[in-house]
């Protein structure tokens, strides 16, 4: 299964509803996705430039990857109507440098935990408090720096699609679309 956007996710939930009998109960899952992307879509419309978006993936041991237009995150972010700050033909992650993270000057970074949750969050705590580069993007002097953590995200689409969307959504306008959505 193919679960590396929200359109594979509908696509995988259409076939399991048709090959399990399944699709009145795939069909309800696939409508509230669906409203959840006209909802960020309407939140996104009238702002007048796009966010841009640093999509980090941490891993055990200090280290991490961007993702990138073709992870899920980097996906999310795009139906939200951001701008991802690493674009790719075809990689998920990319190992980035901080030049060129300093370079995109994300006003948005999302910090997904792909292991060990606990470790890789103190990780990123401890990289954003004393690696000096982070302290100069507009994403951490303006304190939108969101951890995103299961079971609303994670590295692949799953079932909380919607609410995943929902969620970046409102972190990336935050003062637009009323406060129940």
């Amino acid at each position: 299964m193919d679960l590396t956007s929200v359109a594979k996710l509908k696509h995988v939930v259409t076939q399991m509803g048709h090959q399990y009998q399944r699709q009145a109960q795939a069909k309800r899952a696939i409508r509230q996705i669906n409203a959840a992307e006209k909802r960020a879509r309407q939140r996104a419309k009238d702002q007048p430039t796009k966010v841009k978006v640093l999509v980090l993936m941490g891993l055990p041991g200090a280290s991490y990857m961007a993702g990138t237009n073709h992870s899920y995150i980097g996906n999310l972010v795009v139906l939200a109507g951001g701008k991802n700050v690493f674009m790719s033909k075809n990689q998920e992650y990319i190992q980035p440098n901080d030049e060129a993270i300093k370079k995109a000057r994300p006003d948005v970074i999302l910090r997904l935990e792909h292991a060990l949750p606990e470790m890789v969050t103190a990780q990123f705590n401890q990289a954003f408090k004393t690696d000096p580069m982070w302290k100069t993007l507009p994403a951490v002097k303006n304190h939108r720096v969101y951890d995103l953590q299961e079971p609303d995200f994670d590295a692949t689409a799953n079932m909380r699609a919607a609410v995943a969307l929902q969620k970046i959504s409102r972190w990336l306008y935050p003062h637009t679309g009323g406060n129940n959505q």
